[in-house]
């Protein structure tokens, strides 16, 4: 019964791509927060790094990950021009780390929230960002993304 509720739950997510999306962008993007937020505890609790500089370095560690995992896994793509698309990706991500840094800033020093618990809050606001401008700009069809920037015709 497991299964075979399993299998059906499997087929309908696939059959409904952008909730299929979703869930993938969701898993992949929520390992890659866990992962982020554990870095950044090793480097401001075990090597003393300042809490900004630790979630500047966190994040470009683990950007890159994200990008093949979510080039590979949540959007399928399977085209071309990759070393662009992924300077758009990280483009996009760095716009996500603007955020991320100067919320965190906001949170630890004005609002006197624990680092950890700021940048685990202010990671939910910036996975709606990342995810939209993702979908929308960095994974779509062959050609639509580098149309948009003028570097097609």
């Amino acid at each position: 019964m497991i299964k075979s509720l399993s299998l059906k739950t499997y087929h309908f997510i696939n059959r409904y791509e952008h909730l299929r999306q979703l869930i993938a962008y969701l898993i992949i993007g929520g390992t890659c927060a866990v992962l982020n937020i554990i870095l950044l505890y090793i480097f401001v609790d075990f090597l003393k790094i300042w809490y900004l500089l630790a979630a500047t370095i966190a994040f470009i560690l683990v950007a890159t990950l994200g990008f093949f995992l979510q080039k590979k896994y949540t959007f399928r793509h399977t085209g071309g021009r990759n070393k662009l698309r992924f300077l758009i990706f990280i483009f996009i991500a760095g716009s996500g780390l603007f955020w991320e840094l100067l919320l965190l800033f906001t949170f630890v020093e004005l609002l006197k929230m624990w680092y950890l618990t700021a940048a685990i809050v202010i990671k939910f606001i910036v996975l709606v960002w990342n995810f939209l401008m993702n979908k929308f700009v960095t994974f779509r069809k062959e050609g639509e993304v580098f149309r948009s920037f003028g570097l097609v015709k």
